[in-house]
């Protein structure tokens, strides 16, 4: 099984991220980098404090 592409986001919303996730490091599949584009998700994290990490970059 091949890996997924690590998608790159914008390096602001990077530090939001890793700010509000302790600094943890951010790995997450193409599929899903969609959502971080994604105000409404955006913001949902913010709120709830929570981010997902995904550390599976197989298919």
């Amino acid at each position: 099984m091949e890996k997924d592409e690590v998608t790159m986001i914008t390096r602001d919303r990077a530090e939001n991220i890793a700010f509000i996730h302790n600094r943890m490091p951010l790995i997450f599949s193409k599929d899903t980098a969609p959502l971080w584009f994604d105000d409404r998700f955006y913001t949902y994290l913010v709120n709830e404090k929570s981010i997902p990490i995904l550390y599976d970059m197989t298919n």
